[in-house]
């Protein structure tokens, strides 16, 4: 569904508990580096700010490695210099 309410009902359903609601626009596009499938997201979070997140699927262990220089690279090329790694959640409060 659009809006999310058959997975939270089937959250609520497993057990976990709505602590808070983050609300974000995102918009996606999928991209094409060193033979890799890369998608972009820019996402607005409301109270929060604008954010990118580049995404690329490593095979396996042995592929981790490239899969984050892929990552690197974009990042830099992108102008994309400090790498957030707290949750929206912990970001908006």
């Amino acid at each position: 569904d659009h809006d999310g309410t058959n997975l939270q009902s089937l959250l609520l359903c497993l057990g976990f508990e709505l602590v808070a609601t983050v609300k974000k626009q995102r918009r996606s596009r999928q991209l094409h580096r060193s033979g890799r499938d890369v998608i972009v997201a820019l996402d607005q979070v409301e109270n929060v700010g604008s954010y990118a997140e580049i995404e690329v699927l490593a095979a396996d262990e042995n592929d981790l490695q490239a899969a984050r220089d892929v990552v690197s690279r974009l990042a830099e090329e992108l102008g994309l210099s400090t790498p957030e790694p707290r949750s929206y959640l912990t970001l908006s409060r």
